[in-house]
Parts: C-alpha cells; structure tokens; sequence
C-alpha cells in the first residue's frame, strides 16, 4: 500500500478566526473521528487580514481517502458545517492529495 495524503488549507477571516476555531475543533474534528479520519497536522499562521490553516490526514492508500471521505461527505451533520464555516473563510477551502516523493524514505527515516 502506498500511503496518499490529504492537505486541507484556506484563508480565515481574522473577524471570524474564533467561530472557524470553534467549528473546526468542536463540529469537524469529533465528526471525522467517527469516520476513521485522524489528522496528524493542524497548523496556522498569520497574513495579513487573514489567518490561514493547514490540516494534513493520512490514508492507507487512495481507496481508503475514499471510503473514509464518501462517509464524511455523506454524512447529515456535514451541510450544517460546510455553511457556517463558509463565513468564515476567504475564496473557499483548497484541497489536495499528495504522495510521499520518491526517495522520502530515505530522508526521513522510515
């Protein structure tokens, strides 16, 4: 198996940096832990008028990002969230999949 991972970022609003700290930590999180989905980073950083977060998640392989993924968007809790935290980004949320490079391993010690 080779292992894909998810990198989630965007722009908050500094406005709203609270409320987009409070969905994603109370309502996002507890929701994707039910569905098998652990992050193994959370970051964030200040620019400017905005604050901008990045969450990376890792999947065995390409068809357990989508199992675990189909649950997560499927499931009746998530329109709720999707529509308030739109308020409080900027231009959308960014999603990406990407693969450890070629030669990680050895750089990286595994």
């Amino acid at each position: 198996m080779k292992p894909v991972y998810e990198v989630v970022s965007g722009q908050i609003l500094l406005s709203h940096r609270a409320r987009f700290f409070e969905l994603h930590s109370q309502v996002l999180l507890p929701i994707m832990r039910e569905h098998g989905i652990t992050p193994i980073l959370l970051l964030t950083t200040e620019l400017g008028r905005f604050s901008r977060f990045l969450d990376v998640y890792r999947y065995d392989d390409l068809a357990d990002y989508e199992r675990r993924t189909d649950a997560l968007t499927t499931d009746h809790r998530m329109p709720a969230y999707y529509a308030a935290v739109g308020e409080c980004v900027w231009g959308g949320i960014n999603v990406e999949i990407m693969t450890d490079l070629p030669y990680s391993a050895q750089w990286i010690g595994e």
